[in-house]
């Protein structure tokens, strides 16, 4: 399954997003191409995330380097 994301995750989007992500128990990619605005939380989530085998596809570099850090620290 692919989920497009688009927009900002921030506050009230990352609980909706992580109870999306929570549902699927099948291979999951989530885009995020249109996505322009992340906050500290939404980060979170997607590194957790990641590490645990979604795939995230077409990730601005910012928000990459920023889960990259994360995993990093939290690691």
């Amino acid at each position: 399954m692919i989920l497009r994301v688009s927009g900002q995750i921030t506050g009230e989007d990352v609980s909706t997003l992580k109870a999306l992500l929570e549902q699927e128990s099948g291979v999951l990619i989530l885009n995020l191409k249109n996505v322009r605005l992340v906050d500290g939380d939404a980060v979170k989530l997607l590194a957790t995330h990641e590490a645990n085998g979604v795939t995230i596809s077409e990730c601005p570099p910012y928000v990459r380097e920023w889960i990259r850090l994360e995993r990093k620290t939290s690691g």
